[in-house]
């Protein structure tokens, strides 16, 4: 396997009990992001949030804990590397569906319990697909690395990039819209970052702020 770009080659390993948990959490992710999609309500809403606010406690805690490894399989990221760009796009649109859900509640008064409870779950949904859709984009990284003959991305450091440092690269692009200490090398990764940067930027001024405003509304009243 080539070097993931932190000068360690990395070996091909066996998925963990923890990777195989993770897969079945955001099979029922991208699911019920269907289902709410297909139907919005607000049962399916909660129930997609409910979902997403697991996987990303939990998955936070593995990856910070370092339960989590950087080192993807190569068999395993060819087979997938075409379909990775499906959950961030999802997650933005949900995003994009709940900010809308959110304004159209907001104009429409929040004066009973049902109504409060709309607008919060909506904004709940925007903050939650932002995150979601860098968790997305971090695997999308981790992928384009494990699938190239040339390091991607050179990490600070000897060692192999763990999942961690992919979250890092991505949340540090979808906050500031640059790369900080990590330095691109392949046009492919070049590519996506390009992307990554412009629909943070779009994401972040048009969906994310609805959020805020819409909270901040509420709790003025």
């Amino acid at each position: 396997m080539a070097d993931n770009g932190a000068g360690v080659a990395a070996r091909p390993v066996g998925r963990s009990s923890w990777e195989w948990a993770g897969g079945i959490v955001e099979t029922v992710i991208f699911l019920t992001c269907l289902l709410y999609l297909g139907t919005n309500e607000l049962w399916a809403l909660l129930l997609w949030e409910i979902v997403a606010v697991l996987y990303l406690v939990v998955g936070g805690f593995v990856v910070w804990r370092g339960r989590a490894r950087g080192v993807v399989d190569p068999v395993d990221a060819r087979a997938v590397v075409r379909w990775m760009w499906i959950p961030p796009v999802l997650s933005a649109i949900v995003g994009a569906n709940s900010a809308v859900t959110a304004l159209v509640a907001r104009s429409g008064g929040v004066d009973d319990a049902g109504g409060a409870l709309l607008t919060i779950a909506a904004s709940l949904g925007i903050i939650l697909s932002w995150m979601l859709l860098q968790v997305g984009l971090s695997e999308v990284y981790q992928v384009l690395g494990a699938t190239s003959r040339e390091p991607e991305l050179q990490f600070p450091g000897e060692r192999a990039p763990a999942t961690l440092d992919y979250l890092y690269f991505a949340f540090t692009i979808g906050t500031s819209f640059a790369t900080s200490d990590v330095e691109v090398l392949g046009i492919r990764t070049r590519r996506v970052v390009l992307v990554h940067s412009i629909v943070g930027f779009f994401y972040n001024a048009l969906v994310v702020a609805v959020a805020f405003q819409v909270l901040q509304g509420l709790a003025s009243r």
